[in-house]
């Protein structure tokens, strides 16, 4: 059985009308009773987008910097975490350390994507940027378009 507390937070429902208590009417189609005036339109990969998986030269090398880096956030974070004192300066500039590794490891995730991971249909139609963040967008039956930036950098 499920916890109450996190069963409590399950909501069910069997019409497409009772959506609108949890889903704004601009983010549903007109069909299930929102604004959105929208028709999934698959895009065809291309012969080349994928080009750069072939490139293991260039993976290995992006990889080798990508561990280093995760090796140097594990020893910092294993420092920061054997630190007696949160207040006190040393523990203070390792997580500062800890934070600047993660961004780097964040950023060397996406130089190193294009070589490991095949490109899909939020990439092609643009939803998913090369940043890392989503951008998602609403066509209204108005005309208008909602967007929603999320993973913003």
């Amino acid at each position: 059985m499920l916890d109450p507390v996190v069963r409590d937070k399950i909501k069910f429902s069997s019409k497409a009308s009772e959506l609108v208590d949890y889903v704004p009417v601009s983010k549903l189609r007109k069909a299930m009773g929102g604004t959105m005036q929208w028709e999934w339109d698959y895009i065809e990969p291309t012969a080349a987008e994928n080009a750069l998986l072939k490139d293991t030269q260039t993976r290995d090398a992006v990889r080798k910097e990508h561990n280093e880096l995760n090796s140097r956030f594990e020893e910092v974070t294993r420092a920061w975490v054997n630190t007696k004192d949160d207040s006190d300066q040393a523990a203070k500039d390792l997580n500062y350390r800890r934070h600047v590794l993660g961004k780097q490891l964040r950023l060397k995730q996406f130089q190193l994507n294009p070589y490991i991971r095949a490109r899909n249909i939020y990439q092609r139609n643009g939803t998913l940027k090369e940043d890392g963040s989503w951008l998602w967008t609403y066509p209204q039956a108005d005309g208008k378009v909602v967007e929603q930036v999320v993973g913003d950098v």
